[in-house]
């Protein structure tokens, strides 16, 4: 019955960390003298749960195994502290922060059914330095006034884009409607983003 006890508190703790954002866990956790609470619930280095137990004794058995007390979670009726080596789990946080994935903003390219080649490949270069940079490009095909005859010259043209694209960005499928035209969105390919990332 206990190690089915052990295997659920563990499993929980796995999913409660697991939804905390490591930024978020590194500047609330409370290590060592800083938990308040006179008892909690301890879990050993290995991950066995070692059950409800005053903080006191719990620190001292910390200091005896050269380890640190941390609070990794201080919800529940007792907080759930583990031992661990802080300056360790300081460097995996800082490792799990470099991993998550980066919020970049959208970037646009405007193109028109009347450009130049020389105009559409200067596009195509911003296009492609924009993607590489780990941002998702709109591209959006401008049919102004006067042009709209041009409408299919415009769509062979983002055509034509989005094969210059296709080492560094995919287009999601889908032709938006635009202000005074159409828009195709397109996001890095997972080898551009570990690129851009690493």
């Amino acid at each position: 019955m206990r190690r089915g006890f052990e295997f659920h508190t563990q499993l929980h703790l796995t999913i409660v960390m697991d939804l905390i954002p490591a930024q978020e866990r590194m500047k609330e956790v409370k290590v060592n003298k800083q938990i308040r609470s006179r008892t909690i619930l301890l879990i050993g280095a290995d991950g066995t749960n070692l059950g409800i137990v005053p903080t006191r004794e719990a620190y001292e058995a910390a200091l005896e195994q050269g380890l640190d007390l941390i609070e990794v979670n201080p919800n529940g009726r007792y907080p759930t502290c583990k031992l661990l080596d802080y300056g360790k789990w300081k460097y995996e946080q800082k490792k799990a922060i470099k991993a998550q994935p980066k919020h970049l903003p959208l970037k646009e390219v405007k193109l028109s059914a009347a450009i130049d080649s020389a105009d559409y490949f200067v596009r195509v270069e911003r296009a492609i330095k924009f993607l590489k940079g780990g941002h998702s490009v709109k591209v959006t095909m401008e049919f102004k006034k006067g042009y709209q005859r041009r409408k299919e010259e415009g769509h062979i043209l983002l055509r034509k884009f989005t094969k210059d694209l296709k080492d560094v960005g995919l287009w999601d499928g889908e032709t938006r409607k635009a202000k005074k035209g159409v828009s195709l969105l397109f996001k890095p390919c997972s080898s551009t983003k570990e690129v851009a990332e690493g």
